[in-house]
């Protein structure tokens, strides 16, 4: 089997490291004393909550951004739709001028 990360702790600052071995990049550190006894991250249930609210407002966020380009792409068409008229009137006033 094929060992694809290793943990370690660092001599200089005592945090625990997740490093790929492949491309030697800290996946993760755990800062000391926010491991628990298996090494592993302890969940801190504000965190969780917190991420879900940063979610949350970048999904409204994204939202209103949608509404808004969803609103202008609708009053371009309009905006076209009255040039086209313009001109199609310009362009009947003209023929009714040649024809008198």
């Amino acid at each position: 089997m094929d060992v694809k990360q290793v943990e370690v702790r660092c001599p200089g600052c005592a945090h625990q490291l997740t490093v790929d071995v492949r491309t030697s990049t800290v996946l993760r550190a755990i800062p000391p004393g926010e491991a628990d006894e298996e090494g592993k991250a302890r969940v801190d249930p504000g965190r969780w909550d917190a991420a879900t609210d940063q979610v949350s407002e970048r999904a409204a966020e994204a939202s209103d951004k949608l509404d808004a380009a969803l609103e202008k792409e609708r009053d371009r068409a309009s905006h076209f739709d009255a040039l086209f008229d313009r001109a199609r009137e310009k362009a009947n006033r003209r023929e009714e001028e040649e024809l008198d």
